[in-house]
C-alpha cells in the first residue's frame, strides 16, 4: 500500500531504516542517518554515498523538514501492523515481538568464501531494514566512503 511507499521514502540508503537524526549534504541534498554519514566526514575528501559527488563536510546540516515529517506521517510495524510515526519506529521496531519472531526465522549467514570481516550478529543474514543498523552501516560505510 501507499504507507510501505511511505517509509521507503523515509528509509536511509546507508542503513536501510527510517531516518535517525537526519542529515542533508549541501550540495547534493541527498538525506542520510547522521550516524550513517559520520565515517564519510572522516576521510579527507568526502564523497556522497548515494551519487558520489564530492562535498564539504562544512555543508552538512540537519535535515530539520525531514525530522518534522517524520514526526507527523505513520505507517505500519512490519511485524503487528501497529500504526507507529516514523520517529518512533525504529523504537517500536526493536522491541516488537513480531519483527523479533520474523527475526528468529531468518536463514543463518554463512560466507559464500572465508572472510575477515565480522559476521552480523546472531549470524544471521538480515533482509533489507530488519538488520542491526550498526552492522549494515559500517560495511557499506566502508564501501562507499574509502573507494577514490
Amino acid at each position: 500500500g501507499g504507507d510501505s511507499g511511505l517509509e521507503a521514502q523515509y528509509t536511509c540508503p546507508i542503513c536501510l531504516e527510517v531516518y535517525h537524526r537526519p542529515v542533508a549534504i549541501g550540495s547534493c541534498g541527498h538525506t542520510f542517518c547522521g550516524e550513517c554519514l559520520q565515517p564519510c566526514l572522516q576521510v579527507p575528501s568526502p564523497l556522497c554515498p548515494l551519487c558520489r559527488l564530492p562535498f564539504d563536510p562544512k555543508k552538512v546540516d540537519k535535515a530539520t523538514h525531514v525530522e518534522k515529517q517524520l514526526s507527523s506521517y505513520k505507517a505500519p510495524c512490519r511485524g503487528c501492523n501497529k500504526k507507529v510515526t516514523l520517529a518512533k519506529m525504529r523504537v517500536h521496531i526493536s522491541s516488537c515481538l513480531k519483527v523479533q519472531e520474523q527475526m528468529a526465522n531468518c536463514p543463518k549467514f554463512v560466507p559464500v568464501v572465508p572472510t575477515s570481516q565480522p559476521i552480523p550478529s546472531g549470524g544471521r543474514a538480515w533482509g533489507p531494514g530488519q538488520g542491526p543498523s550498526w552492522w549494515a552501516g559500517q560495511h557499506v560505510n566502508i564501501l562507499f566512503c574509502s573507494w577514490h
